[in-house]
């Protein structure tokens, strides 16, 4: 797996880890209706593009960087 297809789908295993709650209190109100909330939609979809992005900076960083220890860091952003 690519690193970037790895980075995105570990922000999205951490983000619905995040969800759990919101998706639990949802099912305990409606009693068994698991749907995710509009609220945890969207903060799915922000998780994951913050993931994107940092990704998408790192390599930035590391191929532009003047300085070695700013790329090192960047790779291990990425």
């Amino acid at each position: 797996m690519h690193r970037f297809e790895s980075s995105s789908f570990a922000a999205a295993i951490v983000a619905s880890l995040l969800v759990q709650p919101v998706v639990t209190q949802a099912s305990d109100r409606a009693k068994g209706d698991a749907a995710l909330s509009t609220k945890g939609k969207q903060f799915m979809m922000k998780a994951a593009q913050a993931g994107h992005a940092e990704v998408e900076t790192g390599k930035l960083a590391a191929t532009n960087a003047g300085s070695d220890d700013v790329k090192k860091f960047a790779q291990r952003m990425v």
